[in-house]
């Protein structure tokens, strides 16, 4: 009897202990579940759709003459902010056109004004190379213009869809650069170097030439086409005493004009560096001052001409280069050649020779595989020098005159009125 009593005893305590433990343990894990709960991202309260409102076909209108006003306006800027980039020379026995441009970095196209008379910034409807109705912009106002230039076919415009009131010579995005006196010619003659004899010359100090013209080019625009005549100018100011008024010339030089301008054996050097870059498989492009490779769409080299001289930018460290033989620039601190920091300016066979051993410092670093495909082809040397009425002629150069009462902003006057 007292043996039963005492396996009962065993059987309660150790029953009572169990449910203890499985109580312990259900509890740790519902507060360990409960954690876990707290320790989730709440998901985000629903947002409530805000309620569409229909507008009345009143309102609708409305806001689409808003919309069309905003459109024109835009359009009408954009034809006064690139007028000054388009100057075609003008034939009494010409045929009437009007110029257009269909976006910031769209070319010219002239078209037939029939009995319209338009000016820059005004607003127009005309058809397409593909034959879609397109609202552009007009940046060349009616103008008598040789035959031969006109690409066939000639269309019509449409019609007119804004008229401004403003003239485009009156509206100006940059300053006019302040005139400066003319120098006497005995710098240009320090500059000139003898013919050389029998043996190389030697090295001589890089051209002090500011190449910040060619700077704004990029973004740009990455335009490769040859017959747009955008480069950048230069603009000169004359100040006539007697009538007091000033005369504004602004020369405007493409890429092709540039290259003219290099000695012959200079423009040899050019092709030699060029050939060299596209020996690799490299993108090449040009823009409007300038010549770009690309390797895994970054910009490694760009070839452009800076003065009398051929310029190299590459993307080579120029820290490693410092104390070498090519003595370049850093021009890492510039946005516009971050990419190709290294600046480097040759105009003689020794420089020349340099310039393309740097490049192929610049295909081990890039591990550049040769273009098998490649043909080297004179590129420079296709543009022989001219003289400016040939220039102007071929279209590598504009000039335009302006005659006005009033001071171009940021003119410095150096004569003094009387």
């Amino acid at each position: 009897m007292e043996i039963a009593i005492i396996i009962i005893s065993s059987l309660l305590a150790a029953g009572l202990i169990a449910f203890i433990v499985l109580f312990i343990l259900h509890r740790r894990k519902y507060k360990e579940a409960k954690k876990v709960e707290e320790n989730k991202p709440k998901p985000a309260p629903k947002k409530e759709k805000p309620v569409k409102v229909e507008l009345t076909p009143e309102q609708k209108e409305e806001k689409k003459k808003k919309e069309h006003s905003s459109k024109v306006s835009r359009l009408s800027e954009m034809g006064l902010r690139r007028s000054n980039e388009f100057n075609t020379e003008e034939d009494s026995s010409g045929v009437d056109a009007v110029g257009i441009v269909y976006n910031e970095k769209s070319r010219m196209y002239l078209f037939n004004p029939k009995e319209f008379k338009l000016n820059a910034g005004d607003v127009v409807i005309v058809l397409d190379q593909t034959n879609v109705k397109r609202t552009v912009p007009v940046v060349m106002g009616n103008k008598k213009v040789n035959e031969g230039i006109i690409v066939q076919p000639f269309k019509d415009i449409l019609e007119v869809v804004y008229q401004t009131n403003e003239k485009a010579s009156d509206y100006k995005t940059e300053e006019v650069k302040p005139v400066e006196e003319e120098a006497e010619p005995a710098e240009e003659v320090q500059e000139e170097e003898p013919e050389p004899v029998a043996e190389e010359p030697a090295d001589e100090e890089d051209d002090d030439t500011d190449d910040s013209e060619d700077e704004a080019e990029e973004s740009d625009d990455e335009s490769t086409d040859d017959s747009s005549q955008q480069a950048t100018g230069n603009v000169s100011v004359e100040f006539d005493a007697a009538t007091k008024q000033y005369r504004v010339i602004r020369i405007k030089r493409t890429y092709e004009c540039k290259l003219s301008t290099l000695q012959d054996d200079v423009k040899e050097y050019y092709d030699n560096v060029r050939n060299k870059l596209l020996s690799y498989k490299v993108k090449y492009s040009k823009t409007k001052t300038s010549e770009k490779f690309r390797f895994n769409k970054e910009n490694i080299a760009i070839l452009k001409v800076v003065g009398k001289q051929v310029g190299l930018y590459l993307a080579l460290d120029p820290k490693e280069l410092e104390n070498s033989k090519y003595k370049g620039k850093d021009l890492s601190e510039k946005k516009s050649y971050s990419a190709t920091p290294f600046q480097y300016k040759f105009k003689t066979n020794r420089k020349a020779v340099w310039a393309i051993e740097l490049v192929e410092m610049l295909a081990n670093k890039y591990n550049l595989e040769l273009n098998e495909k490649h043909k080297d082809e004179e590129f420079a040397k296709a543009f022989p020098q001219m003289t400016e009425e040939e220039l102007i002629a071929k279209g590598y150069m504009t000039k335009t005159e302006t005659i006005t009462n009033e001071p171009p902003k940021g003119f410095v006057k150096v004569v003094e009125e009387k």
